[in-house]
């Protein structure tokens, strides 16, 4: 949905301009959807750690290997076409961006930009990751509360003045932490109505999913709703979709063309990351390249090819520096970072295992 939208609006400013590009809504709900997930992911996957600062450091520490290597090299790659083009980013920007400190950009209306754009989103995942972090070290039982607790009381607090300082990170102090909070809400229903969940078909979850984009797009487009009302109608909608996937039953296809349909998606879900990082190097260059052959293409189309296009690059980038990267750094890590001793004291809570 990112690159799609992004895609529409590439066209309209490089190509020609279209009414399609009102559709770029569906990038906020794709980030929106994104943070759910994440939420639901990072929150499953934590909740068994045993409670203490072994457990906090080894989490932060995955957490920055498997964000920040290839977020800091589309950074430096697009930092350097900054500088070839004669608009250097100024150092304390770039070290801000690079260490995920949020701020406000004077070169993107005053709106907490990074350097590379698309890390705005990175600077949520990783306030969240912090939270979540320091929540360790309390016993399993109270960490969802308390990480709730947190999460809402910083959404509220960006409602009064204070939330609204220039810099730092009282930038973060919005309703979009909320979605990280859905997520979660996600994943203790999940583990507590495991057994009375549907298991549904995985190409009924795609076509319900589809029509919940649609819906959004739809209704999003058609109505004129107040950035409340907005949230509201992803919050509820992306709630759904990422419900409705946790309920997929996995199994192996027999026809052959499903099968490679299913290994696509499951590449493009290992590229995903990088597929949203590098996207735009590839969005503007074939926009520019078509503009300067005259040829224009039907915007809809060119956004489905662009998908297309960007998920191949984000695989070839996730299989050939991301993955080989959070390897090896993830082993060093091993090696070097204490074992999280468990503490048999303590009732672990009941987390099924995924489907």
């Amino acid at each position: 949905m990112v690159v799609f939208s992004h895609a529409l609006q590439t066209y309209s400013e490089k190509i020609t301009p279209t009414q399609w590009v009102q559709l770029e809504w569906g990038a906020g709900f794709g980030v929106q959807v994104f943070f759910i997930i994440s939420g639901f992911i990072i929150y499953r996957t934590t909740v068994n750690q045993p409670p203490g600062p072994c457990s906090v450091v080894r989490f932060l520490s995955r957490r920055v290997v498997r964000i920040a290597p290839v977020y800091w090299l589309a950074t430096l790659i697009y930092a350097l076409k900054l500088i070839l083009q004669g608009n250097p980013p100024g150092w304390l920007a770039m070290g801000e961006s690079l260490l995920f400190i949020p701020y406000r950009n004077p070169d993107e209306a005053g709106m907490m930009r990074p350097v590379l754009g698309v890390g705005w989103s990175l600077n949520y995942e990783m306030f969240f990751y912090l939270l979540l972090g320091l929540a360790l070290m309390l016993p399993k039982a109270a960490r969802f509360t308390a990480v709730s607790m947190m999460l809402l009381g910083f959404m509220l607090l960006g409602q009064s003045r204070t939330g609204g300082a220039d810099s730092g990170y009282w930038l973060l102090a919005t309703h979009w932490l909320g979605y990280f909070l859905l997520g979660m809400c996600i994943a203790m229903a999940e583990s507590r109505l495991h057994a009375h969940l549907p298991a549904l078909r995985g190409s009924v979850v795609l076509i319900a999913v589809g029509l919940l984009v649609g819906c959004f797009l739809l209704l999003s487009n058609r109505l004129t709703l107040t950035p409340a009302q907005g949230h509201l109608l992803s919050a509820s909608l992306g709630t759904l979709a990422v419900l409705l996937c946790v309920t997929a039953r996995s199994g192996r296809a027999q026809n052959r063309h499903v099968r490679f349909v299913q290994r696509w998606l499951v590449n493009a879900g290992d590229g995903s990351y990088s597929t949203y990082l590098f996207h735009s190097f590839a969005l503007g260059p074939v926009a520019r390249v078509l503009a300067k052959l005259h040829i224009t293409p039907p915007p809809l189309l060119f956004a489905a090819a662009m998908v297309l296009l960007c998920s191949l690059l984000g695989y070839v980038i996730y299989r050939l520096f991301e993955l080989r990267v959070t390897g090896v750094l993830n082993a060093q890590l091993a090696r070097r970072l204490p074992q999280a001793a468990p503490l048999t004291a303590e009732p672990a809570l009941s987390v099924t295992k995924p489907r």
